[in-house]
C-alpha cells in the first residue's frame, strides 16, 4: 500500500518523485488525494516517512531505510521464481547459494514471497558450511562423519556461526556429521540437510537443520 500512495503522489504532480522504502514498511502514508504538496509534506512529519528535495527531485523515504541491508539481486529473485514448481523442491544448489549470499534478515524479508527461505534462514549454518567447505562437507557425509583435528577446528571456526562456532572448539566435540535426506516424487529431491556436532559416543552436542516443508510452493 505504501508503494501505491507514492505512485498516487507521483501521478498528481509534475515534479519527479523517487522513493527509498524499507523492506519492512512502517505503516502506510495517508492518501494524498485533494492535498497540496506542501500540506502533504507537512503531514509526513507525523509519520515514519520523510520528504526531501535533492537536485529537483522529491525523495520520499522511510525513516528506517538506511538501516536496511543491500537489496537482493533481481536476477536471483527471478531464478527463485523460475525454479518454483508446485509440488517440487527447489534445487539444493539454489538453497545453498541463498544461505551463503543472503543475510538472515534478507531471507526472512523474502520468505513472504518464497516461504522456503524461512527454512533456509533456520538452517543457514548447515547450508553455509556446504557452500564454504565443500571438501569437508563430502568427508562429513561419510560413516562416522568428519573427525575434528586442530586444523579442521580452526578452519570451521571461521565458517560456522554462533553456538556451532563456540562448540566446535571444545574438547567434548569429536566429529561433525552431515546428512542429506532425499524425497520427492522420484526420491531424488533434497528434502533436508542436517549438520551435527557429536561427542565421542556419537551423541549430538548441537547442530543445524534445513527442512524444505514447502515442496517448491511460492
Amino acid at each position: 500500500m505504501a508503494e501505491y500512495r507514492i505512485e498516487q503522489l507521483a501521478a498528481g504532480t509534475a515534479i519527479p518523485v523517487a522513493a527509498r522504502l524499507a523492506e519492512e514498511l512502517p505503516g502506510t502514508p495517508r492518501d494524498p488525494t485533494g492535498s497540496t504538496l506542501a500540506a502533504y509534506k507537512a503531514s509526513m512529519r507525523a509519520q515514519p516517512y520523510m520528504m526531501k528535495w535533492r537536485g529537483g527531485v522529491l525523495i520520499v523515504s522511510a525513516r528506517s531505510w538506511h538501516m536496511e541491508g543491500p537489496p537482493v539481486s533481481q536476477q536471483f529473485v527471478r531464478r527463485l521464481r523460475r525454479e518454483s514448481r508446485p509440488g517440487r523442491y527447489y534445487p539444493l544448489a539454489t538453497m545453498i547459494e541463498a544461505a551463503d549470499s543472503l543475510s538472515t534478515r534478507q531471507l526472512m524479508a523474502l520468505s513472504y514471497k518464497f516461504p522456503v527461505l524461512a527454512a533456509v534462514a533456520k538452517g543457514q549454518p548447515a547450508l553455509m558450511f556446504m557452500a564454504r567447505c565443500p571438501d569437508l562437507a563430502e568427508q562429513a557425509k561419510a560413516p562416522g562423519g568428519l573427525a575434528l583435528t586442530p586444523a579442521i577446528r580452526a578452519r570451521l571456526r571461521t565458517v560456522l556461526p554462533g553456538m556451532l562456532r563456540t562448540k566446535v572448539g571444545t574438547p567434548e566435540v569429536a566429529a561433525l556429521i552431515l546428512a542429506i535426506d532425499k524425497g520427492g516424487a522420484e526420491g531424488k529431491d533434497t528434502v533436508g540437510v542436517t549438520l551435527r556436532l557429536v561427542n565421542g559416543q556419537g551423541v549430538t552436542v548441537t547442530g543445524s537443520i534445513f527442512i524444505d516443508e514447502v515442496a517448491g510452493r511460492a
